[in-house]
């Protein structure tokens, strides 16, 4: 018998996926009904502005959802080029597709961190039989739906949904970048790299992985990554002059103040950056400003050895989880590389490392700086030392994945477990150059390439 009578539709499980995207993206917004996508109307008004020839940095926003006294587009000019598409359709609807479009790149970022037993294929590709399958559907894509249904309920991206951030679609272009091929017509056309520098002009925390790239000696991502951030702004001279000279001769400089606007909002339990943490204990500016250089210095070390051991794409989601952490104010939307981060360590550890991932991702969907507000508003003497720790679990949470992520293939001697053979040092840098120029990315023993992507 033919095995082309059970072969399963291509379709069925990429639109497993989309569904539970569209599911997640409803939920998402549903739970949070009560807050306005305050920040998906700043990207809207603010194109609208530059596209009508004013200039977005003159004054604050005001509009759709934007309570007074407005609101400031903090983004480099740049950004109102690319966010243009925004403004093409009614509100109601440009604000759910904005959601769709958010959670289908927290899905692509979840499949390129994919376990080692996952399908080789993409979840929008058909299986020639019915072998392995549920109900119908393949393991990774019913995996795959799952996370992104209960991803839904989490602090991260809940509060991305409810404010309409854009954080999940730059991690989806990075992602994407370090793990597609430059073997391939795209790869032609648009090297690795450019992606991350297209990025990085719409919003800077992204030019962390150039020092990544140099760090590595990854000079044509190094390159590319310049060449498309270069690119990009020169794009937004070319349609916003007076704007973008405006932008970095002044505005640039003060984005600090603009992102977080009085110093109790700075100092608030929402900003889990390393400066935050230090305004809230009462330090001087200048210590949080030095402890944020120590600590991305740290973090670009913790992600060479990621690098070495897990290879490209882990290393910069490392790299990603401590440029969040170091940027002066960092809500707790802005953590979207920690989910792979914790994914990546329980898909690939031994049953220590698992045990220490499912802690991390458990701080997920523990709501820890809202929570922490909430017990502080009370008052109660007895309940302040569990707001204090509430305050100090996400950026902990970071810090501790970062640095777990650098001993993937030692975590088993935790628990006792026979660890995998390290290969020499010699072996791994060839290895790992290879990963970097062909576009495989090893995680967990697997390849990732363009081809699964």
């Amino acid at each position: 018998m033919s095995l082309n009578r059970f072969r399963v539709p291509p379709w069925r499980d990429g639109g497993l996926v989309l569904a539970a995207c569209v599911l997640s993206a409803c939920v998402g917004r549903y739970l949070t009904s009560t807050v306005k996508p305050v920040d998906f109307q700043v990207y809207r008004l603010g194109s609208e502005r530059a596209f009508a020839g004013g200039d977005v940095y003159a004054s604050w926003l005001h509009g759709l959802d934007i309570a007074p006294p407005g609101l400031p587009f903090t983004y480099p000019p740049f950004a109102a080029l690319f966010l243009w598409p925004t403004t093409w359709f009614s509100p109601g609807f440009a604000v759910f597709s904005w959601s769709v479009l958010a959670v289908l790149c927290l899905a692509l970022s979840l499949h390129l961190a994919r376990p080692a037993w996952a399908d080789g294929a993409a979840p929008w590709q058909g299986s020639a039989s019915g072998a392995g399958r549920l109900a119908g559907f393949g393991r990774w894509p019913l995996v795959l739906a799952g996370l992104v249904l209960a991803l839904s309920l989490s602090d991260v991206v809940n509060q991305h949904l409810a404010y309409g951030q854009i954080n999940l679609l730059l991690m989806g272009m990075c992602l994407v970048d370090v793990a597609r091929r430059d073997d391939t017509r795209l790869g032609r056309w648009l090297p690795r790299g450019t992606l991350i520098g297209i990025a990085a002009a719409v919003k800077l925390v992204p030019i962390f992985f150039l020092a990544l790239f140099l760090l590595l000696r990854q000079w044509r991502l190094a390159g590319w990554t310049l060449a498309g951030a270069a690119g990009a702004t020169a794009a937004g001279f070319a349609f916003f002059p007076e704007m973008s000279v405006r932008f970095f001769r002044t505005t640039f400089w003060g984005l600090a103040n603009d992102v977080a606007f009085a110093p109790e909002m700075f100092a608030s339990p929402g900003n889990v950056s390393v400066q935050g943490a230090v305004a809230f204990l009462g330090g001087p500016h200048w210590l949080g400003t030095a402890l944020a250089a120590l600590v991305g210095a740290a973090g670009l070390w913790c992600a060479r050895e990621t690098f070495r051991r897990a290879g490209l794409l882990a290393s910069v989601v490392s790299a990603g989880v401590t440029a969040t952490v170091i940027t002066p104010a960092s809500w707790i939307h802005r953590a979207v590389f920690f989910i792979p981060a914790v994914l990546i360590l329980y898909w690939n550890g031994g049953r220590g490392q698992r045990r220490a991932a499912a802690a991390l991702g458990a701080v997920l969907f523990c709501w820890c700086p809202s929570l922490a507000n909430v017990l502080a508003a009370t008052g109660q003497p007895a309940l302040a030392p569990v707001a204090f720790v509430l305050r100090f679990a996400q950026q902990a949470a970071e810090l501790c994945a970062v640095v777990l992520l650098t001993r993937l293939p030692q975590m088993a001697r935790w628990t006792g477990e026979q660890p995998e053979p390290d290969p020499p040092a010699t072996a791994r840098r060839d290895v790992g150059r290879r990963d970097c120029r062909g576009g495989a990315n090893r995680v967990g023993g697997r390849a990732h390439s363009a081809a699964a992507v």
